[in-house]
């Protein structure tokens, strides 16, 4: 999130008088909300809210659901002990969202819960925004320069410059793909927060 704010929204110089009152938060968040990265990630997330509350793919969810029961009830060490374990590390998450949610909820046995499954989908969608927040700036600050100058004309938004619309066009082929949205939104697979964690890296890399 720091690298794409530092990218997207660069720094604006100190101002020399301090006598002004501080800008209020709206204020600041304005130019944010309107700038087109924020308009796909909107769109991106409209998409994915109806597959939350579908099922999935029962045999994944009953087995993170499983997993995250046992974190929070036995502990972590007894959940990496259990022989169907094979996301070790997605444990530690898993833990806190359980912990989370009967913490809101008041439910005893997650296990059981049969609502808990729209919460189990809720990283995958994270890790999907993440993404999609990441390719922007890769894409149009690296490759942005390799792209005709002058402005595009894009549905909805109007006239962008041309390494914005590279951007905009590198997450759009995230979002909107068929194949990301049946395995995080609908299937519930995990994907996409190890994707955010490689593109993130990537990012570093390229930021030295």
């Amino acid at each position: 999130f720091t690298l794409t704010r530092g990218w997207v929204f660069p720094a604006r110089p100190a101002r020399a008088s301090r006598g002004r009152a501080r800008t209020s938060v709206a204020s600041r968040l304005r130019p944010c909300l309107g700038h087109p990265l924020a308009l796909l990630l909107v769109a991106a997330l409209l998409v994915r809210v109806p597959l939350l509350v579908l099922p999935g793919f029962p045999w994944d969810m009953r087995l993170f659901r499983e997993w995250t029961a046992t974190a929070v009830e036995h502990g972590i060490p007894a959940a990496i002990l259990r022989p169907d374990m094979d996301y070790v590390g997605y444990n530690y998450l898993l833990a806190g969202i359980g912990e989370a949610y009967r913490a809101l909820t008041g439910v005893a046995r997650l296990g059981l819960d049969d609502r808990f499954f729209v919460v189990l989908k809720v990283p995958p969608l994270a890790g999907d925004l993440a993404t999609i927040a990441l390719l922007y700036p890769i894409a149009s600050r690296w490759f942005g320069p390799w792209v005709a100058p002058g402005e595009r004309r894009l549905p909805l938004l109007g006239r962008v410059e041309g390494s914005t619309a590279l951007g905009l066009a590198a997450g759009a082929l995230y979002a909107f793909n068929p194949a990301t949205l049946y395995d995080s939104a609908y299937w519930g697979q995990v994907d996409s927060v190890v994707a955010a964690a490689m593109v993130g890296c990537l990012a570093l890399l390229l930021a030295r």
